[in-house]
């Protein structure tokens, strides 16, 4: 009875590992048991937020804010208006074909004024964490390479409270670096965006060379691999 137990156990914590759709390297890599990954064209990999193949968390999706792109966009609803920890991991992974020198911005929008009426301070609701996994280097003498690996804020808003801000700068501390990565031919990578102030709103994801055109909403969302 005891060993029938002992199977019984094991069957059971197998089946929920093989349900789970996140995945950990042990190092705080995560992953997705349904990943899709996009395909980088002419420099370019476009991502709308709210495809990502992750469980959302705390961040909801909403269409009140318009113009979105893409079918929504997400609002992060976790911690409070000004920071907490990196939480509600979402993964974005694509392939790169064009060995080069990358940006990576995200289209975004901060909502100041709660479900309450209360409104918070301009410099509030207006970042998340972003980091990035897979074979690169930094593609900025000037900026850390290990700002790019860990959960490091992520920032770029403005006091304009529409949807042409692009997040696209890492701050550690007073230091501010826009991010660039030399990313690798035939190689993929994973961005994970984790929340970090509430009411922080992402839309799309723009990955291009440094030589293209960093803000782009006009264009569809990039091919996944498997639609090749």
């Amino acid at each position: 009875m005891r060993l029938q137990n002992k199977y019984w156990i094991l069957s059971v914590a197998l089946t929920l590992s093989l349900m789970s759709p996140l995945r950990g390297d042990g190092n705080g890599n995560v992953s997705s048991s349904n990943e899709k990954v996009y395909n980088e064209v002419d420099g370019t990999v476009i991502m709308e937020m709210e495809n990502t193949p992750v469980p959302l968390g705390n961040w909801v999706k909403r269409t009140s804010l318009e113009p979105y792109t893409g079918a929504c966009y997400l609002e992060f609803m976790g911690n409070n208006e000004g920071f907490g920890p990196a939480d509600s991991p979402l993964t974005y992974k694509f392939r790169i074909n064009s060995k080069g020198n990358y940006w990576i911005s995200i289209r975004s929008h901060k909502r100041l004024e709660s479900d309450e009426g209360v409104i918070a301070r301009e410099d509030m609701c207006n970042d998340s964490y972003l980091r990035v996994e897979g074979n690169y280097s930094s593609g900025d003498p000037e900026l850390p390479e290990e700002w790019l690996r860990k959960d490091t804020k992520f920032w770029g808003n403005s006091a304009d409270l529409d949807w042409s801000n692009w997040a696209a700068n890492v701050v550690e501390g007073d230091d501010i670096k826009t991010v660039r990565y030399q990313f690798e031919a035939g190689e993929e990578y994973t961005v994970v965006v984790s929340g970090r102030a509430q009411r922080f709103s992402v839309d799309r994801m723009v990955v291009t060379r440094i030589e293209d055109q960093r803000f782009n909403d006009k264009d569809e969302e990039s091919p996944l691999l498997k639609d090749q």
